[in-house]
């Protein structure tokens, strides 16, 4: 009884490694959607943005994707007082960014970046028609009360 037990899971730890082996190979065949009439062929992710995204529009006719996000900055000095046991918490360093992504092109470019102080971004459309945004914020004061912003 024993031996059938040890070959079935012999049998079972082999099956999943062969189709464990199968999933990872990607052929030209897995990266197309065939319909009755069209082939439709599926591109690879491509990262249009850091993480922490706030806000994205598409432009008009679908080219330019504006994104509104921010990321937290670290000095050697902030990694320190984060690694430190009983160093008290280090204050918060955002960085807000506008970035706009082109889709032919598939390139990011930061297009305006605030790494003093936090904004809230109070209206962001694209004009009809044109590759161009109109992005309206405000900047925000921090209050001393509370260390926060």
């Amino acid at each position: 009884m024993r031996a059938f037990r040890a070959s079935v899971a012999g049998g079972i730890l082999l099956c999943l490694t062969a189709s464990v082996g199968l999933a990872q190979s990607s052929s030209a065949e897995d990266s197309f959607i065939l319909t009755e009439t069209e082939a439709i062929g599926l591109l690879p992710p491509v990262l249009a943005a850091p993480p922490q995204v706030t806000l994205l529009k598409f432009s008009p006719d679908g080219r330019f994707l504006l994104t509104v996000c921010w990321q937290q900055r670290f000095t050697r000095e902030t990694l320190r007082q984060i690694l430190e046991d009983n160093a008290p918490a280090p204050e918060r360093q955002e960085q807000t960014l506008i970035q706009i992504w082109d889709r032919e092109k598939a390139v990011s470019r930061t297009v305006w970046s605030d790494p003093v102080r936090p904004v809230q971004v109070e209206e962001c459309e694209w004009l009809p028609g044109s590759p161009v945004a109109l992005v309206v914020i405000q900047r925000l004061e921090r209050t001393r009360a509370r260390g926060r912003y």
